[in-house]
Protein backbone atom coordinates (compact mmCIF):
# COMPACT_ATOMS: atom_id res chain seq x y z
CA UNK A 1 0.00 0.00 0.00
CA UNK A 2 0.73 3.18 -0.87
CA UNK A 3 -0.30 6.87 0.30
CA UNK A 4 -0.22 9.51 -2.01
CA UNK A 5 -1.25 13.65 -1.10
CA UNK A 6 -2.87 14.77 -4.00
CA UNK A 7 -2.81 18.45 -4.98
CA UNK A 8 -6.49 19.18 -3.47
CA UNK A 9 -5.45 18.12 -0.45
CA UNK A 10 -6.95 14.32 -0.21
CA UNK A 11 -5.04 11.44 0.23
CA UNK A 12 -5.21 8.43 -2.02
CA UNK A 13 -3.85 5.14 -0.92
CA UNK A 14 -2.75 2.71 -3.85
CA UNK A 15 -2.25 -1.18 -3.77
CA UNK A 16 -0.15 -2.78 -6.81
CA UNK A 17 -2.94 -4.66 -7.92
CA UNK A 18 -5.06 -1.85 -8.75
CA UNK A 19 -4.11 0.68 -12.04
CA UNK A 20 -2.71 3.92 -9.40
CA UNK A 21 -2.96 7.62 -9.86
CA UNK A 22 -1.90 8.43 -13.60
CA UNK A 23 -2.03 11.70 -16.40
CA UNK A 24 -5.26 10.09 -18.11
CA UNK A 25 -7.38 10.24 -14.89
CA UNK A 26 -6.11 13.62 -13.62
CA UNK A 27 -6.66 15.01 -17.35
CA UNK A 28 -9.79 13.78 -17.62
CA UNK A 29 -11.25 14.75 -14.41
CA UNK A 30 -9.87 18.71 -15.18
CA UNK A 31 -11.84 18.56 -18.72
CA UNK A 32 -15.37 17.04 -17.99
CA UNK A 33 -17.74 19.97 -17.44
CA UNK A 34 -18.79 19.88 -13.84
CA UNK A 35 -21.60 22.04 -12.90
CA UNK A 36 -22.89 22.95 -9.51
CA UNK A 37 -24.91 20.25 -7.65
CA UNK A 38 -24.86 17.58 -10.40
CA UNK A 39 -24.85 14.04 -9.87
CA UNK A 40 -22.00 12.38 -11.43
CA UNK A 41 -20.73 8.27 -12.17
CA UNK A 42 -17.73 6.92 -12.59
CA UNK A 43 -17.49 3.70 -14.82
CA UNK A 44 -14.86 1.61 -14.02
CA UNK A 45 -13.91 3.62 -11.04
CA UNK A 46 -11.21 1.47 -9.66
CA UNK A 47 -9.69 2.69 -6.30
CA UNK A 48 -11.39 6.21 -6.70
CA UNK A 49 -8.89 8.57 -8.06
CA UNK A 50 -11.30 10.39 -10.36
CA UNK A 51 -14.20 10.80 -7.43
CA UNK A 52 -11.50 12.46 -5.49
CA UNK A 53 -9.87 14.46 -8.35
CA UNK A 54 -13.42 15.76 -9.14
CA UNK A 55 -14.45 16.59 -5.83
CA UNK A 56 -10.97 19.00 -4.96
CA UNK A 57 -12.59 20.73 -8.07
CA UNK A 58 -16.44 20.64 -6.76
CA UNK A 59 -17.61 19.94 -3.45
CA UNK A 60 -21.29 20.32 -3.67
CA UNK A 61 -21.65 17.07 -6.28
CA UNK A 62 -22.53 13.58 -5.66
CA UNK A 63 -20.71 10.75 -7.09
CA UNK A 64 -21.64 7.33 -7.83
CA UNK A 65 -18.21 5.05 -8.17
CA UNK A 66 -19.23 1.70 -10.24
CA UNK A 67 -16.36 -1.19 -10.10
CA UNK A 68 -16.76 -4.27 -11.02
CA UNK A 69 -13.95 -5.90 -9.19
CA UNK A 70 -14.85 -6.28 -5.22
CA UNK A 71 -11.25 -5.56 -4.22
CA UNK A 72 -10.82 -2.07 -6.03
CA UNK A 73 -14.36 -0.87 -4.94
CA UNK A 74 -13.70 -1.97 -1.11
CA UNK A 75 -10.59 0.13 -1.64
CA UNK A 76 -12.28 3.07 -3.22
CA UNK A 77 -14.67 3.00 -0.73
CA UNK A 78 -11.87 3.34 2.24
CA UNK A 79 -10.38 6.36 0.21
CA UNK A 80 -13.88 8.22 0.91
CA UNK A 81 -13.92 7.20 4.04
CA UNK A 82 -10.19 8.36 4.69
CA UNK A 83 -11.06 11.90 3.48
CA UNK A 84 -14.27 12.36 5.42
CA UNK A 85 -16.40 12.01 1.94
CA UNK A 86 -18.40 8.92 2.62
CA UNK A 87 -21.32 10.94 2.32
CA UNK A 88 -20.32 12.33 -1.65
CA UNK A 89 -19.13 9.24 -2.85
CA UNK A 90 -21.31 5.99 -3.50
CA UNK A 91 -19.45 2.64 -3.98
CA UNK A 92 -21.20 0.18 -5.87
CA UNK A 93 -19.45 -3.19 -6.49
CA UNK A 94 -21.07 -4.06 -9.94
CA UNK A 95 -21.00 -4.76 -14.03
CA UNK A 96 -21.94 -1.41 -15.77
CA UNK A 97 -23.94 -3.38 -18.14
CA UNK A 98 -26.18 -5.28 -15.18
CA UNK A 99 -29.16 -4.22 -13.49
CA UNK A 100 -28.13 -1.56 -10.42
CA UNK A 101 -29.67 1.37 -9.18
CA UNK A 102 -27.68 4.92 -8.58
CA UNK A 103 -28.32 6.19 -5.18
CA UNK A 104 -29.59 9.65 -6.72
CA UNK A 105 -31.65 8.04 -9.64
CA UNK A 106 -30.11 9.15 -12.84
CA UNK A 107 -26.57 11.29 -13.51
CA UNK A 108 -25.99 14.61 -15.26
CA UNK A 109 -22.16 13.91 -16.01
CA UNK A 110 -21.08 9.98 -17.10
CA UNK A 111 -16.72 10.05 -16.69
CA UNK A 112 -14.85 6.97 -17.61
CA UNK A 113 -11.05 5.97 -18.05
CA UNK A 114 -12.34 2.65 -19.84
CA UNK A 115 -9.94 -0.22 -21.22
CA UNK A 116 -7.93 1.05 -24.14
CA UNK A 117 -6.90 -1.87 -25.96
CA UNK A 118 -9.05 -4.64 -27.94
CA UNK A 119 -9.09 -8.04 -26.34
CA UNK A 120 -6.17 -9.99 -27.29
CA UNK A 121 -4.06 -7.17 -28.15
CA UNK A 122 -1.21 -6.22 -27.79
CA UNK A 123 1.04 -6.59 -23.85
CA UNK A 124 -0.72 -8.43 -21.36
CA UNK A 125 -1.24 -6.25 -18.11
CA UNK A 126 -0.07 -7.39 -14.64
CA UNK A 127 -2.49 -9.27 -12.34
CA UNK A 128 -6.55 -9.77 -13.26
CA UNK A 129 -7.80 -6.33 -12.00
CA UNK A 130 -4.63 -4.86 -14.00
CA UNK A 131 -5.94 -6.71 -16.83
CA UNK A 132 -9.68 -6.07 -17.02
CA UNK A 133 -8.63 -2.21 -16.48
CA UNK A 134 -6.38 -2.28 -20.02
CA UNK A 135 -8.24 -4.67 -22.05
CA UNK A 136 -12.02 -5.36 -23.25
CA UNK A 137 -11.59 -8.74 -21.92
CA UNK A 138 -15.27 -8.43 -19.95
CA UNK A 139 -16.62 -5.20 -21.43
CA UNK A 140 -16.16 -3.45 -25.11
CA UNK A 141 -16.89 0.30 -25.56
CA UNK A 142 -20.00 0.15 -27.62
CA UNK A 143 -22.03 -2.06 -24.50
CA UNK A 144 -19.87 0.37 -21.99
CA UNK A 145 -20.86 4.12 -23.95
CA UNK A 146 -24.70 2.35 -24.43
CA UNK A 147 -24.92 1.03 -20.81
CA UNK A 148 -23.88 4.22 -19.30
CA UNK A 149 -26.34 6.08 -21.81
CA UNK A 150 -29.16 4.53 -19.79
CA UNK A 151 -27.98 6.22 -16.66
CA UNK A 152 -27.85 9.17 -17.55
CA UNK A 153 -30.75 12.25 -17.61
CA UNK A 154 -31.48 13.94 -20.99
CA UNK A 155 -29.12 16.31 -21.65
CA UNK A 156 -27.14 14.73 -19.39
CA UNK A 157 -22.85 14.51 -20.28
CA UNK A 158 -20.70 11.86 -20.88
CA UNK A 159 -16.85 12.57 -20.83
CA UNK A 160 -14.24 10.03 -21.96
CA UNK A 161 -10.62 9.98 -22.17
CA UNK A 162 -9.23 7.09 -24.66
CA UNK A 163 -6.34 6.35 -27.39
CA UNK A 164 -6.45 8.45 -30.65
CA UNK A 165 -6.43 4.98 -32.75
CA UNK A 166 -9.73 4.40 -31.40
CA UNK A 167 -11.45 7.46 -31.91
CA UNK A 168 -13.74 6.20 -34.23
CA UNK A 169 -14.70 3.29 -32.53
CA UNK A 170 -15.39 5.67 -29.60
CA UNK A 171 -17.45 8.11 -31.53
CA UNK A 172 -19.45 5.49 -33.24
CA UNK A 173 -20.44 3.82 -29.50
CA UNK A 174 -21.27 7.33 -28.64
CA UNK A 175 -23.90 8.05 -31.48
CA UNK A 176 -25.52 4.69 -31.36
CA UNK A 177 -26.21 5.38 -27.81
CA UNK A 178 -27.54 8.57 -29.09
CA UNK A 179 -24.43 10.62 -27.46
CA UNK A 180 -23.90 13.63 -29.62
CA UNK A 181 -19.80 14.35 -29.52
CA UNK A 182 -19.22 18.27 -28.45
CA UNK A 183 -16.23 19.00 -27.30
CA UNK A 184 -12.34 17.13 -28.45
CA UNK A 185 -9.05 17.75 -27.36
CA UNK A 186 -6.45 15.75 -28.04
CA UNK A 187 -3.00 15.18 -25.98
CA UNK A 188 0.52 15.46 -26.93
CA UNK A 189 3.85 15.25 -25.55
CA UNK A 190 5.33 18.20 -27.49
CA UNK A 191 4.43 20.43 -30.55
CA UNK A 192 6.23 18.05 -33.00
CA UNK A 193 4.47 14.33 -30.99
CA UNK A 194 1.60 12.57 -32.79
CA UNK A 195 -1.41 12.70 -30.14
CA UNK A 196 -1.32 9.96 -27.42
CA UNK A 197 -4.36 10.59 -25.56
CA UNK A 198 -8.15 12.24 -26.70
CA UNK A 199 -10.32 13.68 -24.06
CA UNK A 200 -13.99 13.72 -25.60
CA UNK A 201 -17.32 14.74 -24.24
CA UNK A 202 -20.87 14.45 -25.59
CA UNK A 203 -24.00 15.31 -24.60
CA UNK A 204 -27.26 12.74 -24.66
CA UNK A 205 -29.56 13.55 -27.27
CA UNK A 206 -27.83 16.82 -28.30
CA UNK A 207 -27.78 18.28 -31.72
CA UNK A 208 -24.43 17.55 -33.69
CA UNK A 209 -22.23 20.01 -34.02
CA UNK A 210 -18.25 19.00 -32.01
CA UNK A 211 -15.40 21.65 -31.14
CA UNK A 212 -12.36 20.35 -31.86
CA UNK A 213 -10.06 22.85 -28.97
CA UNK A 214 -6.30 23.54 -29.49
CA UNK A 215 -4.02 20.04 -28.64
CA UNK A 216 -2.80 19.99 -25.14
CA UNK A 217 1.13 20.12 -24.92
CA UNK A 218 2.61 18.41 -22.17
CA UNK A 219 6.36 19.43 -22.51
CA UNK A 220 7.99 23.02 -23.99
CA UNK A 221 11.57 22.72 -24.44
CA UNK A 222 11.47 19.68 -22.78
CA UNK A 223 10.18 20.99 -19.07
CA UNK A 224 6.51 20.66 -18.29
CA UNK A 225 4.09 22.90 -20.31
CA UNK A 226 2.58 25.98 -18.34
CA UNK A 227 -0.86 24.89 -18.62
CA UNK A 228 0.49 20.83 -17.25
CA UNK A 229 1.51 22.44 -14.81
CA UNK A 230 -1.75 24.85 -13.89
CA UNK A 231 -3.76 21.56 -13.92
CA UNK A 232 -1.43 19.75 -11.30
CA UNK A 233 -1.27 22.48 -8.59
CA UNK A 234 -5.29 23.64 -9.03
CA UNK A 235 -6.74 20.76 -10.99
CA UNK A 236 -8.32 22.54 -13.37
CA UNK A 237 -8.31 23.34 -17.15
CA UNK A 238 -9.49 25.84 -18.96
CA UNK A 239 -9.84 26.62 -22.57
Amino acid sequence: MEDIRLFSGFTLTQDEKYFKLGLDSVLLSSFCTLKPNIKVMDVGAGIGTIPLLLLSRRRDISVAAVEINEGAAALCRENAEKNGLSDDISVINADIRKKFELPFGRCDLVVTNPPYFKSGSGKKARGGARQLSRYEDECAIDELVLASSKKMNFGGYFACVYRPERICDLICAMKSANIEPKRMRFVQNDALSAPSLVLLEGILGASAGVNIHPPLVLTENGLESREIKSIYSCGKMKF
